[in-house]
């Protein structure tokens, strides 16, 4: 009999990035303020968002939402699938890229 010491997963760690442009916005407002914009209320989905959220030099901005146990798109959580609803609702942004990235474990 094989006894396994540690996690055994059939499944590898990834990311989620979007990367996303607000349009005809101030981008200089703070990260926060733009994410507030995208969901057009204050949640605590605003705050979690804002947290994984970077602004490029380019003046878009790049979300990443990772998980540990990738099996399909529901395991980056309910704030990736939120901002990316939004996002395609929204006539104020626009969606540059989006894309599931292995971490290679």
């Amino acid at each position: 009999m094989k006894t396994r010491l540690g996690l055994v997963s059939n499944s590898s760690s990834a990311s989620f990035i979007i990367t996303w442009r607000a349009l005809d916005l101030e981008n200089d407002k703070p990260v926060q303020e733009i994410v507030h914009d995208v969901f057009g209320w204050n949640d605590g989905i605003v705050k979690k968002v804002s947290d994984r959220t970077i602004r490029l030099k380019s003046g878009a901005f790049r979300s990443t939402f990772g998980t540990s146990m990738h099996n399909d798109i529901s395991d980056f959580g309910p704030e990736a699938a939120y901002l990316m609803t939004a996002l395609y609702l929204s006539n104020n942004f626009e969606i540059v890229d989006a894309r599931i990235e292995d971490d290679g474990m």
